[in-house]
């Protein structure tokens, strides 16, 4: 049996188009909109200039847009009106009136037209229910179905696999569930998607300073090398613990940012050949000796999560469930379910405990660890082993 899902377009972006405001309320079915000023809308000469205009803002309920045909300095002669309207609403330019959406059945393939929607401006987004019985693939297009038809660029493909398990959309529709709540379409409100998914990056900081070592987060980059007479080296972007460095394949050892100093400073000519030890500053990684030639490297290391910015990221499994239940209590707290809420802060922490149990291990103190001393009864530095 197939599956029902729906595909979720956002409306187009209107930053960056002409608008003014109604300078009277508008009854439902008329035609003549009073504006106060038309100055920045395109002039309209025969019907292949008529375009649209949103009256209202996405996520109204009351929202339309409609087809000006004419225009004075302070009047736009439109479609008639499906909704009663007041002084002051926005009247915003649109180049888009429909989307198109189309299947495929492999990707990339030509696109078989399923269904063109109007765009739903009592949202931020037009959504289209499908089966996933013939097409895996879906893309869509903006369309502007006026005298002079014109239709956008294609949007990405979104594949049945776009929103797996561990996608921030699955599991915000999980944390709505079990917080019995649903998301707001409309972006000022409390729940919006764009505070759900600052949730999710709340709640993946929240963690690292539970744990900073998950095995999950454990990587390895081997993408940047040395160039020959440069002192340093790029640090991998989302390095938050360093395990081992290695260049030209041998392992180097850490040295504090005192001694690099100090070795460098004391001879003339520094000596070069390949690294053997290397500090942190400048977040960067310096290397000593000076690298004399291009050198592989591989940092073995603990990284930060990704930051998340799109419902179709994943998230590392192991957060998964404990993700789910930090944000129901927050999403509870957030409609002012207090009950609610301090259920799932129970759970959250139950789970987070035994999550946190579950990758424990005994951890070797794996290089020295430097230390400075600046008694003048001691030396300047030692090892500590």
């Amino acid at each position: 049996m197939a599956s029902k899902n729906k595909i979720q377009i956002w409306n187009p972006d209107l930053h960056d188009s002409p608008l003014s405001a109604l300078s009277q309320d508008v009854a439902s079915g008329w035609t003549t909109l009073n504006i106060y000023s038309t100055s920045g809308f395109a002039t309209i000469t025969t019907a292949s200039t008529y375009y649209y205009v949103l009256i209202g803002n996405y996520g109204t309920e009351t929202s339309e847009i409609v087809l000006v045909s004419a225009k004075t300095d302070t009047t736009f002669t439109v479609g008639a009106c499906k909704f009663s309207h007041s002084a002051s609403d926005p009247v915003i330019y649109i180049p888009y009136n429909q989307i198109k959406f189309y299947g495929r059945i492999t990707s990339g393939w030509s696109n078989v037209l399923l269904s063109t929607a109007d765009i739903d401006c009592s949202q931020q987004s037009t959504s289209y229910e499908y089966s996933w019985s013939t097409y895996t693939y879906f893309i869509s297009t903006y369309y502007r179905s006026a005298t002079t038809a014109e239709e956008s660029g294609e949007s990405d493909e979104i594949s049945l696999a776009t929103f797996t398990p561990y996608s921030v959309k699955k599991i915000i529709e999980a944390w709505l569930r079990k917080a019995m709540t649903k998301a707001d379409e409309n972006p000022d409100w409390v729940l919006s998607w764009s505070v759900l998914i600052d949730l999710v990056n709340e709640w993946l900081g929240e963690i690292l300073t539970r744990k900073k070592k998950w095995q999950c987060l454990h990587k390895v980059d081997s993408s940047i090398t040395t160039l020959s007479w440069v002192a340093y080296i790029s640090k991998p972007s989302d390095l938050s613990i360093m395990e081992f460095l290695y260049v030209n394949g041998k392992k180097i050892d850490y040295i504090t940012k005192l001694r690099y100093n100090q070795y460098i400073t004391s001879s003339i000519t520094q000596p070069t050949g390949v690294p053997w030890n290397y500090t942190i500053k400048n977040d960067k990684i310096y290397l000593y000796p000076l690298p004399d030639g291009v050198y592989s490297t591989s940092f073995e290391y603990y990284s930060t999560p990704e930051i998340i910015t799109t419902l179709t990221q994943e998230v590392k499994k192991e957060f998964v469930t404990i993700l789910i239940y930090f944000i129901a209590a927050h999403s509870a707290y957030l409609r002012n379910n207090e009950k609610r809420g301090n259920l799932m802060e129970v759970k959250f922490q139950k789970v987070l405990e035994n999550q946190v149990e579950d990758v424990e291990w005994y951890e070797q103190i794996w290089d020295a660890q430097s230390t400075e001393l600046t008694s003048i009864y001691g030396s300047f530095w030692e090892e500590i082993y």
